[in-house]
């Protein structure tokens, strides 16, 4: 269960780095666009000074409050266990992708509902993954166990 201890370790130092810092935006000053929610007791939402510069403020709102539910829904939890499960039977391993997306779907409704504006959450959702995806140094001051920014648009963005 080597992989087991390796997601344990990441946590405590995830939950280290969270003790460390005051309040729950931490900035980290650094060009490059990322954002990321950091569980810990308490949880801490990541973001760059580079990310900051590529949204417009209400855009921002978004971002944050996006990264918030992803703590408040403990989605670290949820892929953790699929991590285990797929640890122990190699067919779960195929849970992943399906779980990641679900999770960010899931975020980026409670983002949609606390800011009011499902186009507003899927343009400033896209605008930060296409900002991080283009950055060729993305993930570079993420700890192994945030929770990251994925690029998936909600199905609910434009349509409505």
């Amino acid at each position: 269960m080597r992989g087991a201890r390796r997601r344990r370790t990441q946590l405590r130092y995830a939950s280290r780095l969270s003790a460390e810092a005051d309040g729950e935006l931490v900035v980290l000053s650094d060009g490059h666009p990322d954002a990321y929610a950091l569980p810990g007791s308490p949880g801490r939402i990541v973001v760059t000074t580079g990310m900051f510069r590529t949204l417009s403020a209400p855009e921002r709102e978004v971002l944050i409050t996006h990264e918030r539910a992803r703590l408040r829904e403990r989605h670290h939890l949820f892929t953790y266990v699929v991590h285990l499960a797929g640890l122990r039977h190699p067919a779960l391993r195929a849970l992943r992708e399906p779980l990641a997306y679900a999770l960010e779907g899931g975020a980026d409704e409670s983002a949609a509902r606390a800011v009011g504006s499902r186009r507003l959450t899927a343009h400033a959702i896209g605008r930060a993954a296409l900002a991080i995806r283009a950055s060729s140094t993305a993930g570079r001051t993420r700890p192994g166990l945030a929770l990251a920014l994925r690029a998936t648009v909600m199905a609910l963005c434009i349509a409505q």
